[in-house]
C-alpha cells in the first residue's frame, strides 16, 4: 500500500490519515501544532464529523478507515 493512495469513499491519502492519527494523539497529551490550528478540528472537517468530536472518536474513525482501505 502506497502512502499517496486514497481510500475508497475518502479523499484523504493514507499517509495523511496516519499523520492525523498520531498528531491527534499528541494534541491530547498537550502538544500543539506550530500554527496553533487544531489537527483534530481539521480532521473532523475532512472526515465529515462535527468539530466538537472527541479525540478518541476521531482516532477510532481513522482506524476504521485504515482497517478497511479498499484502495
Amino acid at each position: 500500500m502506497r502512502g499517496d493512495q486514497k481510500v475508497v469513499g475518502c479523499d484523504v491519502p493514507v499517509f495523511q490519515l496516519l499523520q492525523w492519527k498520531y498528531a491527534i494523539r499528541l494534541e491530547s497529551k498537550g502538544l500543539r501544532h506550530s500554527s496553533g490550528r487544531s489537527v483534530r478540528k481539521f480532521a473532523c472537517g475532512k472526515l465529515g464529523l462535527k468539530p466538537g468530536t472527541k479525540a478518541d472518536v476521531v482516532i477510532a474513525r481513522i482506524d476504521e478507515i485504515l482497517a478497511n482501505p479498499m484502495i
